[in-house]
Order: structure tokens, then sequence, then C-alpha cells
């Protein structure tokens, strides 16, 4: 079986982001049993991606680099794009083009996109070849997350314009959505909200690929606290400023010895500014293991975005016990008797009990580390619960075949 994946952003071994590195432990897995064919569009950031690879899976990327704009003339197309068509980037323009060229699906069995941006690509691969198996892999429900964005996030211009895309863009993603025979989601919570937008294609459940550490993180360190994310996400740099601001300050004043680690790429300078003494940011870093090996609690103090959080399943998977919101928890553990995560919430106050609390009782930050690595063994076998779901899946369109 031959099968075209398509993204918009190019994935490769180290890649700083959840979704890219789900991506590609998952195209070369499924590259032992299936002809994997990837296109990306071609930008400056899929080129140094495609430099990275060492041949383990085909690339191509399409079209032309996109022509630097000013943002006056980038503003007029901008609106028009988050009212009209609220699910497109620029850069996918090239990648609509190819696919709708005559012939050029013909060689492929089935399609499968990945990231809510490719997902208008669903139209243009139905008009070409209405026959084609065509997939997308919802790494999150894009329109819960603009909705977020609107009533979570501080007033900024990007605020504004997820207001003016919030007006269409939950019935823009289901329209496309049943455009397609099919969806992967990593949540059963993220299935349910689909069928609550109309979308009525089958959607099937996979969950995120997470590395097993063979040794967990030994919890018996200084009292430090590990925020992992990828800083330029206004989710990652937004929460870690809520934990700053209404967290941070009484947590040092119970636990003075206390530290605060914030771990991942392209922080703003508002983020920087505010590293001290018992505050570290430290950009991106190559190995994230010695963090989570150090760390006595993991913080994930999100208040917008969609989706599972990779950071809390990878904390989860050191054996690291976890503190955060309903966001950071959400599409974990949700079918268990009772929770799996003691604290979770919004409240500053009980946030930062919850950290105190781990950090000055070793044996409940063993306890409930061990129990949430024990869980993590049970339900993540990567092999079994998406990749061979996924080729199960695809199996169901050529039942005939061998």
């Amino acid at each position: 079986m031959r099968i075209l994946y398509v993204t918009p952003y190019l994935p490769y071994e180290g890649v700083p982001y959840a979704g890219g590195y789900f991506l590609y432990e998952y195209l070369v897995r499924l590259s032992a049993y299936v002809d994997v064919q990837v296109i990306a569009p071609r930008t400056e950031e899929n080129e140094l991606a495609a430099a990275k690879l060492r041949h383990e899976f085909k690339v191509e990327l399409l079209g032309d680099k996109p022509v630097k704009k000013s943002k006056a003339a980038r503003l007029l197309p901008i609106l028009w794009n988050h009212l009209v068509h609220p699910m497109n980037i620029p850069e996918m323009d090239n990648l609509s083009k190819e696919l709708g060229k005559p012939g050029y699906l013909d060689d492929f069995d089935a399609v499968e996109m990945h990231f809510s941006q490719a997902l208008p690509l669903a139209k243009v691969v139905k008009k070409a070849r209405p026959e084609l198996p065509t997939v997308i892999f919802a790494h999150d429900v894009f329109s819960q997350s603009v909705h977020r964005r609107v009533r979570g996030a501080p007033f900024s211009p990007g605020k504004l314009l997820n207001a003016i895309k919030s007006l269409r863009v939950s019935s823009v993603e289901a329209s496309y959505m049943n455009r397609c025979d099919g969806a992967f989601v990593f949540s059963d919570k993220d299935k349910n909200i689909l069928g609550g937008m109309g979308v009525r294609t089958r959607v099937e459940v996979l969950v995120p690929s997470v590395e097993l550490p063979r040794r967990t993180a030994p919890l018996e360190g200084g009292p430090v606290c590990l925020f992992v994310g990828a800083m330029d996400r206004p989710e990652n740099h937004e929460a870690a400023s809520w934990l700053l601001s209404n967290v941070w300050p009484d947590v040092l004043e119970r636990v003075p010895e206390a530290s605060l680690k914030i771990v991942g790429g392209n922080p703003p300078a508002h983020l920087t500014d505010r590293a001290f003494e018992n505050v570290t940011v430290t950009g991106f870093v190559k190995e994230l293991d010695p963090y989570y090996r150090e760390a006595s609690v993991c913080v994930a103090p999100l208040l917008t975005g969609a989706g599972v959080k990779f950071k809390v399943l990878q904390a989860m998977a050191y054996g690291l016990p976890v503190v955060t919101t309903p966001v950071g928890a959400e599409g974990i553990a949700e079918n268990e008797p009772k929770p799996l995560l003691e604290f979770v919430t919004t409240d500053p106050g009980a946030f930062s009990d919850g950290v105190v609390r781990y950090l000055q009782d070793e044996s409940l930050r063993k306890r409930d580390g061990f129990q949430l690595r024990r869980w993590m063994e049970n339900h993540y076998d990567f092999e079994k619960n998406t990749v061979q779901k996924a080729l199960l899946f695809y199996e169901t369109f050529y039942p005939d075949e061998e």
C-alpha cells in the first residue's frame, strides 16, 4: 500500500515540538509496513528539516518559498482568510495546486493529512479523486483552540484575529472533516467534541507517541519545578507568565529554596526578562532528559490550547507528579473511575498548594509519580494502539487485498 502523507510542517528526529515528534515517530514506524510518501510546502523551515532527515521516508517539498511581504500588504488577505477561510494558511496553496493536477494522485492508495492547516486540502483531494480514501489526523480540535484563545488570552492583535476567525471556524472545520473518509484523534474527548460539531465521518482514537525512559526521575534532589513547552507558542508563554505572576511568589514564600525551570525554544522577551535567581528560562535545549530527571514536580499551567498535552504525558512517563489545569489534563485518563491527576485547577492558591505539597513531601511525590508511570506503561503501547490501528483502518478500504 502506498500512502501520501500531507503536512505543513516537515518532522525530523529531535524536532522540538510535540506534534512534530509524534509525526516523525509515526512515519518511521509506518515505513516498515507501507510505502510512505510525504509532501510539505517549500518553506525555509521545511528545507532545514529536510536536510536533517536521513532517508527515513520519501519527502518532496513543493512550490516556491513564500515571498515576504510588508505587514500592510498582508493585512487585507489575513483579515479575509480569518473570516472566510479560517483554516487556510498561504503556505499550503502550493500543495493544493499539485494535488489538483490531473494524475498526481493516481499512484496512491490513500491520503492522510496532518495538522488542522492541512484539512482544507480534503476538498482538493476529493475533487481530483473522489474514490481515494482520505483521512485527517487531527492533533487537536482546531476550533476549540480558537475559541479558547478568544475567551482566555489577554488582549492582543492575535486575539482580535482569532475573534474574527471564531465566527465561522466550527462550521468550516466540520464541513472539511465530513469530506474525509475518516479521522484520527488522540482522545475520546476530541472524538466527542467532533460529534457534537456535526462531524459524521468515522473517527478512531489513537494514542500519542511518548518515550518511556528506562530510568525514571529519582525525585530525591532539591525542590525543582519544571515546565516544558515550545515557548514561542502563545499558550505556553502565556501559561508561564500566569505561573510567575499568580503562583510562583506564594511557592517561594513557603519553599524559599525552590527553583523553577522553564524549558523550551524561542521564549519571548517578556518571559526571559523575568528570569532571576530562582527562575531559569533556558530557551532551546538539545536533550530534555536531564531536566526531567532532576525535577521534583512538573507544572503545566495551561489556560488555552486544545488536544492532549504531550508535555504532561512525558512527565508522567518519567514518573513525575504533575500539577496542571483542566486544559492541561484533558484527554488523559478521563474514563478512569477516579482522577489520575490529583491537582487539577485554575485557582492560583490551589495550584500553589499542589506544587508545595509535592515539593515538601517526598513520599507523596514518589507515590503519585509511581502510579502515573505505571498507568503510562499500561496504556501507551504506540505500536499496538497507534501504528497497527491505523493500518487496520486502511485495510477496511481494501478488504480483498492480502
